[in-house]
């Protein structure tokens, strides 16, 4: 079956493979030297995948702008994946969104600008999405949809180049309507599974079966009649 571009939510509940989750996408490591705050603004990231995936998680690199960290953190990562607006070259229709209350920050011991802690996170997400299509990941400190919070924590930036670089929006509550264009790359990964359109179980199929005879003896009863 050929994946369409937006999935159905019936997809999202349907069985996946068993295999565990894996690196599927990767923007490039941390370079310690900028990033894009996420606490007053929306930051997005494009990405595309080599098959049809289910992603489960996302690690990036934080650190606070102000330097004081833990206390620019309030512990939550609001997310969200839009499709792509080639129009505009930015994110487009918001398919998936919401919030990690507990993601998992680790410090690396590496210092950003020489001397900002950098920290890894990982929060947990739910989107299946095509092959071969881009995306955009979109970060918010905070619940997904909420206004800045006075917090200052930044999304740190990759060395890596590849394909747009982020965007952002100002209107953290509702973004969308004003992207513009921002200089950096940002570190992310992408983790999850290949995804696998579940097959019906024998008992399905042949309750299916029964149901078209039934059907098709019904209508033969009906022409008789007549």
């Amino acid at each position: 079956m050929k994946l369409p571009h937006l999935l159905t939510a019936a997809l999202l509940t349907a069985s996946a493979s068993a295999l565990p989750a894996a690196t599927v996408f990767d923007n490039g490591a941390p370079n310690q030297f900028s990033g894009n705050e996420i606490s007053d603004y929306v930051i997005a990231e494009d990405f595309s995948l080599s098959g049809p995936t289910t992603v489960t998680g996302v690690r990036f690199w934080l650190f606070s702008s102000a330097a004081n960290f833990p206390a620019d953190f309030n512990g939550k990562v609001g997310w969200a994946i839009y499709d792509h607006n080639g129009v505009g070259n930015q994110p487009g229709t918001l398919l998936f969104s919401g919030t990690d209350t507990t993601p998992t920050v680790v410090p690396t011991g590496a210092l950003v600008f020489g001397s900002v802690p950098e920290h890894q996170v990982d929060i947990d997400i739910s989107a299946v999405l095509a092959a071969s299509t881009t995306y955009w990941l979109a970060l918010h400190e905070g619940d997904w949809g909420s206004s800045y919070d006075g917090l200052r924590v930044a999304w740190e930036s990759t060395g890596s180049i590849s394909g747009n670089t982020s965007r952002y929006d100002s209107n953290e509550a509702s973004p969308g309507g004003n992207w513009q264009v921002s200089p950096v790359h940002l570190a992310f990964q992408l983790s999850g599974e290949p995804f696998v359109d579940p097959v019906p179980e024998p008992g399905t199929w042949a309750a299916a079966g029964f149901v078209a005879l039934a059907g098709v003896w019904s209508w033969r009863r009906r022409q008789r009649r007549q």
